[in-house]
């Protein structure tokens, strides 16, 4: 069996809930990390 990191981080790549900036953004999480835009490319907002 897969360790218990293994298994939390594909539940949530599957489910689209990690915590990309586009999602923290939707949540309402304050602070620069929640801007949704990517870090390289400012112009396009960050995807899973």
């Amino acid at each position: 069996m897969a360790p218990s990191k293994v298994v939390v981080f594909s539940w949530q790549l599957i489910m689209q809930r990690l915590p990309t900036r586009a999602n923290l953004s939707r949540k309402g999480v304050p602070g620069l990390i929640a801007n949704p835009y990517c870090v390289w490319c400012p112009e396009e907002r960050e995807t899973e």
